[in-house]
C-alpha cells in the first residue's frame, strides 16, 4: 500500500514589524546618500566643510599617586559596566546605521551648500519683539582653503511699506569695517554678490602680502654686509584692509606701496633716511603687474 505524501512545510513567519520598517528607512537613507553623492562629484568638491576631529585632551598634571586611583576606578566601572550591559539585538544594529546614514547625508548637504558661496537662511531675533530676520551666509575660498565666513542679519520690509523705501535694512553683520555698505541698498542677490566679491579680493591681497613678507624675509640676512641693501629686509606689514604695504630694510629705507581692490600695485614710494629717493628702486617695485609679483621684480625670489 502507497504511503501518502507528506504535507509541504509552513512557510516561515514574517519579520518583526519594527525590523521591517528600519529596513524600509534604512533603503530611503541609503539612496539619497547616493544621490549626494554623485552631485558633490559632479562639483569636483575636495575640501570637506566638517572640521577635523579634536585632538585628545593632554593629561592632568595631577599626582601619580591620584593618577593610579583614577585609573583603577575607571577600569573597575568599565568592567563592571561590561558585565551589566546586554548584548545588542538587531534593532539596535539598525538604528545606528539609520543615526549614523542622517548624519552622513546632513554633512553632505552641508558641503554642498558650503560650496554654493552664498546661502539664506531664517533666524528669530533673541530681542523683543522678537522679529524673524533672513540669514545670508557668505562663504570665501582663497589659497585652497575656505576662510571663516561672513553673515548678514537682514530685515525685510512689510508687503505694505512705501515702494520709494528700501524693501530691507541691514539688522547686523559681521563684516570688517573696511568695507562699506553701499548707500541706498541696491537689490539684495546683487549686494551679497558684490561683498563676496570684496571679501574674496582681500582675501587674496591678504595672501600675496603673506607671501611678499615670507620672501623678503628670507631674501637676505640682516646685518651681512655682503648682502646688497635691498635684500636686507627688517619686515614687512600692512594694513587691515591691505591697502598699503609697508617694506622697511635694515639701513633705514622705508618703502610705502598702495595696492588696488584687484592687487594692483598703484603709487610706490620709497625714501630713506635723508629724505632720498630711490627712484629705480620704485620703478622696480611698481612695474606693470600686481603685488604677487613684487618679490620677483626685486630678486628676492
Amino acid at each position: 500500500m502507497a504511503t501518502p505524501p507528506l504535507p509541504p512545510p509552513p512557510p516561515p513567519p514574517p519579520p518583526p514589524l519594527a525590523l521591517t520598517t528600519l529596513h524600509d528607512q534604512l533603503l530611503t537613507l541609503e539612496r539619497q546618500k547616493a544621490s549626494l553623492t554623485a552631485q558633490l562629484l559632479s562639483l569636483r568638491a575636495t575640501h570637506p566643510l566638517s572640521s577635523a576631529s579634536a585632538p585628545p585632551a593632554p593629561p592632568s598634571s595631577s599626582s601619580p599617586a591620584s593618577t593610579t586611583s583614577t585609573t583603577t576606578s575607571s577600569t573597575t566601572t568599565t568592567t563592571s559596566t561590561q558585565k551589566t550591559q546586554e548584548p545588542l539585538t538587531d534593532a539596535d544594529h539598525l538604528a545606528a546605521v539609520f543615526a549614523s546614514s542622517t548624519a552622513s547625508a546632513a554633512a553632505s548637504i552641508a558641503r554642498l551648500h558650503r560650496i554654493a558661496g552664498i546661502t539664506t537662511f531664517t533666524v528669530r531675533d533673541p530681542s523683543p519683539p522678537h522679529n524673524t530676520l533672513l540669514g545670508v551666509r557668505i562663504e570665501v575660498f582663497c589659497n585652497r582653503q575656505f576662510h571663516p565666513p561672513h553673515y548678514l542679519h537682514i530685515s525685510l520690509a512689510p508687503p505694505d511699506h512705501d515702494p520709494k523705501a528700501a524693501p530691507y535694512t541691514i539688522h547686523r553683520h559681521t563684516l570688517p569695517p573696511f568695507i562699506a555698505l553701499p548707500t541706498p541698498l541696491p537689490a539684495l542677490p546683487t549686494l551679497a554678490r558684490t561683498l563676496r566679491r570684496q571679501l574674496t579680493l582681500h582675501a587674496r591681497r591678504v595672501a600675496a602680502a603673506t607671501a611678499l613678507r615670507d620672501a623678503a624675509l628670507s631674501a637676505g640676512r640682516v646685518g651681512d654686509v655682503t648682502e646688497g641693501w635691498e635684500n636686507r629686509v627688517l619686515d614687512v606689514e600692512w594694513d587691515e584692509g591691505v591697502s598699503v604695504v609697508v617694506v622697511r630694510w635694515g639701513c633705514g629705507v622705508g618703502g610705502w606701496v598702495c595696492v588696488g581692490e584687484d592687487g594692483g600695485v598703484g603709487r610706490v614710494v620709497v625714501v630713506g633716511r635723508a629724505g632720498r629717493r630711490y627712484r629705480e628702486v620704485e620703478r622696480r617695485v611698481k612695474g606693470a603687474g600686481r603685488l604677487e609679483g613684487v618679490a620677483a621684480r626685486l630678486g628676492w625670489c
